[in-house]
């Protein structure tokens, strides 16, 4: 069994940080608010997620479990925030920019944890998801950052198929 690296996870944020900031910060005007069906996200819907993730998922729920494990969750609405915070109509740049610091603010809270501390066994159960603790979620904003990688490299892939209008799978199909 491998064992926790909480410098690994670290690491990976911190890297994913740059690879949003690159994403994000070399998007070509026209991609931001670009769709290949009404149902998808923007880039820029992904970006406000990805914010509202940062400041009121990850970070909030793994230092609740982290300071109070009895403390109730405050709830969120991910599914249903593109619509009641109205994503499509957020300022990019204000946006990616509250992003950047949320994450900074999410590796330096981070930083002072210690691996060894006996709080990361800390337990919450959820009747859906059973037992739930810090580790859990970090494990999964890690995994969470690298799902919108593919999805925004699936986007930019999408938008120049669209764009060129000519055939890209001489490059190679989409799996």
């Amino acid at each position: 069994i491998l064992m926790m690296k909480l410098q690994y996870y670290i690491q990976e944020l911190t890297r994913n940080k740059e690879i949003f900031t690159q994403i994000f910060s070399s998007m070509d005007v026209d991609l931001i608010h670009w769709k290949k069906q009404e149902e998808n996200w923007s880039p820029l819907e992904v970006l406000c997620h990805l914010l509202d993730e940062e400041r009121e998922d990850f970070r909030l729920r793994l230092q609740s479990l982290w300071n109070d494990p009895e403390d109730n969750f405050i709830p969120i609405d991910p599914a249903n925030w593109p619509t009641l915070r109205k994503y499509s109509e957020q300022d990019y740049d204000y946006t990616l920019a509250l992003f950047l610091v949320e994450r900074e603010n999410s590796i330096a809270f981070l930083e002072e944890l210690d691996e060894e501390d006996a709080r990361w066994k800390n337990t919450k159960h959820h009747e859906h998801l059973g037992e739930l603790s810090p580790k859990f979620y970090l494990h999964n904003w890690l995994a969470h950052d690298l799902l919108h990688i593919r999805q925004l490299t699936r986007i930019r892939y999408d938008y120049l198929s669209a764009l060129s209008q000519i055939s890209v799978d001489y490059a190679g199909t989409w799996k």
